[in-house]
């Protein structure tokens, strides 16, 4: 079992679905930034440790067997979201505490995120 549930940007509210897996991490372990918010407060956040979740499409025979799912979650689509972990124990989870999306996960922990954040800038 997970913990499936809305977390929200904790800069500008933004509604964020997420999963925490095996109910391993509770959820004050984790903070929540969306992508617009994102590059308004990193700053604060260097040197802490960090997952920036990139959301990617997923195949057309996925898309056609699970339209409902697909068409709920599209509107992230090229977006990102960033997982803060505040605790040893969310971090030790870092691979199954991401956003609750039917898309494709593609994550950058902060160790090795600043070409992710390169990418970002210049818009691929």
């Amino acid at each position: 079992m997970c913990d499936c549930y809305v977390d929200y940007c904790a800069n500008c509210k933004r509604p964020i679905p997420m999963h925490l897996g095996g109910f391993r991490t509770a959820r004050f372990e984790v903070q929540v930034f969306c992508w617009e918010c994102w590059p308004l407060v990193k700053r604060k956040y260097a040197g802490k440790r960090y997952v920036v979740w990139r959301m990617e499409d997923v195949s057309a025979d996925l898309k056609e067997e699970h339209s409902h799912l697909y068409e709920r979650d599209k509107k992230f689509l090229g977006k990102f979201v960033v997982v803060v972990a505040l605790t040893d124990n969310a971090w030790a989870n870092w691979r199954v505490n991401h956003p609750n999306v039917f898309l494709n996960l593609r994550p950058c922990r902060s160790i090795n995120v600043a070409q992710f954040e390169r990418e970002v800038e210049n818009g691929s």
